[in-house]
């Protein structure tokens, strides 16, 4: 049964698959994100938390965000990509959800 939302929200979500490839013709690291969300009309970004130095593991985010209107709840596969050309720490890259975090060294 939909729901409606009258204000728009943005909170955690899990993740089921983490990649990160390093692509030498742009000498740049790409992270690929997978998982289910539970909306089919949520919207899925990756949000970087902010930093004053280098940390050894840059934590980003796995964020979904309903906007006003409709919401279907009806579970979808999310795909989501990005280059970690500022965002990667002294060691590597860990990712976020709403249940769990994971570590991956990037080289």
């Amino acid at each position: 049964m939909p729901v409606w939302s009258l204000l728009g929200e943005c909170y955690p979500i899990d993740f089921s698959g983490i990649d990160v490839e390093w692509y030498p013709a742009r000498k740049v690291y790409q992270l690929t994100v997978t998982g289910m969300k539970p909306y089919t009309n949520m919207e899925v970004s990756l949000s970087h938390e902010s930093h004053s130095g280098r940390p050894a593991y840059w934590r980003t985010v796995v964020v979904g965000c309903v906007k006003n209107g409709l919401v279907m709840p009806i579970p979808s596969p999310y795909y989501v990509t990005m280059t970690l050309d500022r965002f990667v720490g002294s060691k590597g890259v860990e990712i976020v959800g709403a249940s769990r975090s994971v570590r991956r060294a990037v080289r």
